[in-house]
């Protein structure tokens, strides 16, 4: 590959597949990053306007991915640059890995507008696009991630859905003198403005999102206490950008029996498992304690009373924790093996089959144990493959991935300032 050449869909290894960054002055890669900018918003913009998913929309769909991965190299050259270091270093270096894990989420929305693509031009020519419609895209206004809820999170919604979370885990401290709330990872009672409600299954994607995976809801539980947990902020960060998950509090390697066990509980009981112990922020310490948050591997979710999240959605938040470590798997130094590890260790009837089908074929059959986790759709199942969960969450890493860039951006500007 040359070296001002962008990296295109089916490029496996950025890190060997491009050279070194080219010569160009930094102001003209600020200048070609600038134009790249514009020509990814304006291909977004026209996807937005399609009314359906025809091999236009797919067409379309594919070159804003195809964009972002240009933008996604260019940025990875002006990165290397400002570090002034080798490729090697970079790849192991904060900044690097999250350009990384974009290139690797681009690369999934070029590998399924490809695949939609290809499927829906059968089904036109067999069928004609009506039916070729209904077959893929049946009722759902999801598409490529443009029609859902991506604008400002309403703020009384947030409000309602912070309360009934206070109200329904327990969360106030027993002493009305103290204005603390409890966080069930942590185990500790924070500040009140240290705490956030955080959402299971991302609020961004939309209540018609949440439908379509989970089936026929009578209130959307997209900004209830069902679909989220109460608790610190540090928490959230660490929980968004994958650094851990939360299964069920069975052991590792579970028997049918323990499996049984947990299974028969009335109440379910969960823990924590760290997927990223290497990460600098997993060996910070936990709030004002001595505890590092790796050391909270295996450490139950200690949630005050007996109210839990729904598991489906923290079934969803796994599969989609998954999704990101396989992306790391390609890239970063640890063992394959390490990433094919399974974590959620009952199966159960959380997420139509079809959609995890959707996870498997995006992450690779070392990861096929998630679909221990679907239920069968009223339909007789032949096989079908339902590539909108795997489309809500890839596009909530890239979200997730951009508030960390912003979080990084803010805390380089606090180090200035002092």
């Amino acid at each position: 590959m040359k070296e001002d050449e962008a990296l295109v869909p089916g490029t496996s290894n950025p890190i060997e597949a491009v050279r070194a960054p080219t010569g160009k002055r930094p102001h003209d890669l600020e200048d070609e990053r600038g134009d790249l900018e514009g020509k990814v918003a304006a291909a977004r913009k026209r996807l937005k306007l399609q009314a359906t998913f025809d091999t236009t929309y797919w067409t379309n769909a594919i070159k804003v991915a195809e964009r972002e991965l240009a933008l996604n190299d260019l940025e990875r050259k002006i990165s290397i640059k400002s570090m002034n270091t080798t490729h090697q270093e970079w790849s192991n270096s904060i900044a690097g890995q999250r350009l990384l894990l974009k290139h690797e989420s681009f690369l999934m929305d070029c590998k399924i507008a490809q695949e939609q693509l290809d499927r829906n031009k059968i089904f036109e020519e067999r069928f004609g696009m009506q039916k070729a419609f209904a077959e893929l895209f049946i009722g759902s206004p999801i598409g490529w991630g443009f029609a859902n809820s991506r604008g400002k999170r309403d703020s009384v919604l947030q409000s309602a859905f912070r309360a009934e979370l206070i109200e329904r885990q327990k969360s106030i401290h027993p002493d009305p003198d103290k204005e603390l709330l409890w966080c069930p990872v942590t185990s500790e009672f924070w500040p009140p403005s240290a705490t956030v409600a955080g959402h299971l299954f991302p609020w961004k994607a939309g209540p018609e999102a949440m439908e379509s995976i989970f089936g026929e809801q009578d209130t959307s539980e997209l900004f209830k206490a069902e679909n989220g947990i109460l608790w610190s902020q540090e928490a959230e960060v660490r929980f968004s950008a994958g650094h851990f998950c939360i299964v069920p509090d069975v052991p590792n390697e579970p028997t049918s029996e323990e499996i049984s066990a947990w299974e028969s509980l009335e109440v379910k009981e969960y823990k924590v498992r760290i997927l990223n112990f290497k990460h600098p922020t997993m060996g910070k310490k936990i709030g004002l304690t001595e505890k590092k948050w790796f050391q909270l591997d295996n450490a139950r979710v200690s949630f005050q009373g007996n109210f839990r999240p729904r598991a489906r959605y923290l079934y969803f938040a796994y599969c989609e924790a998954m999704l990101r470590r396989a992306y790391a798997g390609k890239h970063f130094e640890v063992a394959h093996s390490e990433y094919r590890q399974r974590f959620w260790g009952t199966p159960g009837r959380y997420i139509l089959r079809s959609m995890l089908r959707g996870f498997v074929n995006a992450m690779g059959h070392d990861y096929f144990h998630l679909l221990e986790g679907g239920v069968e759709s009223i339909e007789e199942d032949d096989g079908k493959m339902d590539v909108r969960g795997t489309l809500i969450a890839n596009e909530h890493i890239q979200d997730s991935l951009e508030e960390e860039d912003g979080d990084e951006s803010s805390d380089d500007d606090e180090e200035v300032e002092e």
